[in-house]
Formats: structure tokens, sequence, C-alpha cells
């Protein structure tokens, strides 16, 4: 796997904007772990979203069906 950093400009505002080689190993690499990164923040963000559910057992469920 090979990443060069090519060339390098620093700009007024404190930012910077470079150039890098990637060869195909490198691009594969980063991509998949890109994508596992991002589903992965996606999994934990939405166990913070979702309210816990109670567990009920199956006569529970059978008695508040039969309440209906």
């Amino acid at each position: 796997m090979k990443i060069t950093v090519e060339s390098i400009k620093e700009n007024e505002d404190g930012s910077a904007d470079c150039n890098i080689y990637l060869d195909e190993e490198a691009k594969d690499f980063l991509i998949r772990y890109a994508i596992i990164a991002c589903l992965t923040e996606a999994i934990e963000n939405g166990r913070k979203a979702t309210p816990p559910v109670a567990e009920t057992t199956q006569d529970e469920n059978k008695e508040s069906l039969a309440d209906e």
C-alpha cells in the first residue's frame, strides 16, 4: 500500500491544500475503513436515540391481546 503527499499549499486563513497519491490498495482500504466507520457511528447514534424497550414475556403479550 502506498500513500504519498505530493504537495502542500498553506492558505492565508491557516488551512492548507494538499495533493495525495493513493495506489489502488490504499484507495480500497480507505474506502472500506470510511464505510465501516460511518456504519458504526450510525448504529451507535441509533442506539442512543432509541428509548429502551421493556421486555415482556409471551404470557404478558397474550394477556394484552386478550384484553383488546
